[in-house]
């Protein structure tokens, strides 16, 4: 059988105006979202983990109801990056050739 395999891959830059370091300690917590975005109600690490903890779910509630969850692949201090992907939840199709995965370095 033939298949198609197709890749899309999302960019975007931005500019904060605040010291490297200062951005990075906010961003590698992984709870940032709840401290940074006024759209996020609440954002924490399920079973109590740390949230620098690789490997570990966090749940992203929306001020709209909407709620995500994001399992952490890595978080690297030398490199400033932190990436995670999303997680399906109950109600979504899930396709074995699709995700969504984010990085976010500082520099």
């Amino acid at each position: 059988a033939n298949q198609t395999i197709m890749s899309t891959h999302v960019f975007v830059s931005a500019v904060v105006a605040a010291p490297a370091d200062k951005v990075w300690a906010e961003i590698r917590d992984f709870t940032h979202p709840a401290k940074l975005f006024s759209t996020v109600e609440t954002a924490t690490m399920d079973d109590g983990a740390s949230p620098t903890s690789v490997g570990h779910v966090r749940t992203v509630t929306w001020k709209n109801t909407a709620v995500r969850k994001h399992r952490l692949l890595e978080v690297s201090d030398a490199k400033r990056s932190i990436s995670w992907e999303l997680q399906p939840s109950g109600d979504e199709v899930v396709s074995v050739v699709s995700a969504a995965q984010t990085t976010v370095s500082v520099k």
